[in-house]
Protein backbone atom coordinates (compact mmCIF):
# COMPACT_ATOMS: atom_id res chain seq x y z
CA UNK A 1 0.00 0.00 0.00
CA UNK A 2 1.33 3.46 -0.81
CA UNK A 3 0.67 7.11 -1.24
CA UNK A 4 1.60 8.32 -4.36
CA UNK A 5 4.58 5.91 -4.26
CA UNK A 6 5.34 5.45 -7.86
CA UNK A 7 8.75 6.73 -6.83
CA UNK A 8 9.07 4.43 -3.69
CA UNK A 9 8.28 1.48 -5.55
CA UNK A 10 10.83 2.44 -8.43
CA UNK A 11 13.64 2.80 -5.45
CA UNK A 12 12.47 -0.45 -3.76
CA UNK A 13 13.21 -2.36 -6.96
CA UNK A 14 16.39 -1.07 -7.60
CA UNK A 15 17.34 -2.33 -4.02
CA UNK A 16 16.12 -5.57 -4.68
CA UNK A 17 17.43 -5.99 -8.01
CA UNK A 18 20.54 -4.85 -7.03
CA UNK A 19 21.02 -3.08 -10.51
CA UNK A 20 19.18 -0.76 -13.01
CA UNK A 21 15.96 -0.48 -13.58
CA UNK A 22 14.85 -1.34 -17.36
CA UNK A 23 14.10 0.89 -20.21
CA UNK A 24 10.72 0.76 -20.90
CA UNK A 25 7.35 1.39 -19.07
CA UNK A 26 6.40 -2.51 -19.99
CA UNK A 27 9.56 -4.15 -18.77
CA UNK A 28 9.16 -1.58 -15.24
CA UNK A 29 5.71 -2.85 -14.88
CA UNK A 30 6.81 -6.33 -15.61
CA UNK A 31 9.22 -6.17 -12.83
CA UNK A 32 7.02 -4.53 -10.02
CA UNK A 33 4.21 -7.44 -10.81
CA UNK A 34 6.85 -9.56 -10.04
CA UNK A 35 7.81 -7.95 -6.56
CA UNK A 36 4.75 -6.39 -5.57
CA UNK A 37 1.91 -8.62 -6.90
CA UNK A 38 -0.79 -6.33 -5.26
CA UNK A 39 0.06 -2.38 -5.10
CA UNK A 40 -2.64 -0.24 -4.13
CA UNK A 41 -2.02 3.24 -4.21
CA UNK A 42 -4.57 5.43 -1.73
CA UNK A 43 -4.11 8.57 -3.80
CA UNK A 44 -4.78 6.91 -7.15
CA UNK A 45 -8.11 4.94 -5.61
CA UNK A 46 -8.79 8.54 -3.84
CA UNK A 47 -9.82 9.68 -7.84
CA UNK A 48 -12.94 7.14 -7.43
CA UNK A 49 -13.90 8.72 -4.27
CA UNK A 50 -14.50 12.06 -5.33
CA UNK A 51 -11.32 13.60 -3.80
CA UNK A 52 -8.90 13.88 -6.44
CA UNK A 53 -5.99 15.83 -6.05
CA UNK A 54 -5.66 15.66 -2.55
CA UNK A 55 -3.44 15.07 -0.28
CA UNK A 56 -2.78 12.67 3.13
CA UNK A 57 -3.67 15.60 5.37
CA UNK A 58 -6.80 15.79 3.14
CA UNK A 59 -7.43 12.21 3.75
CA UNK A 60 -7.07 12.21 7.39
CA UNK A 61 -9.79 15.69 7.53
CA UNK A 62 -12.39 13.66 5.47
CA UNK A 63 -12.03 10.19 6.46
CA UNK A 64 -10.41 10.18 9.71
CA UNK A 65 -11.64 13.69 10.89
CA UNK A 66 -8.39 14.29 11.62
CA UNK A 67 -7.69 17.97 11.90
CA UNK A 68 -3.67 18.78 11.75
CA UNK A 69 -1.76 22.01 13.59
CA UNK A 70 0.67 22.73 11.60
CA UNK A 71 1.18 23.98 8.28
CA UNK A 72 4.43 22.63 7.09
CA UNK A 73 4.63 20.58 4.02
CA UNK A 74 3.32 16.90 4.57
CA UNK A 75 6.72 15.62 4.54
CA UNK A 76 8.09 17.51 7.42
CA UNK A 77 4.96 16.56 10.21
Amino acid sequence: MTFDGRNGVGYLLKLLTNGSLPDTMSGFSDLVNIYFPSIYDIKHLMKFCGVADSGLVDLANIILDVKFRSNLPQGRL
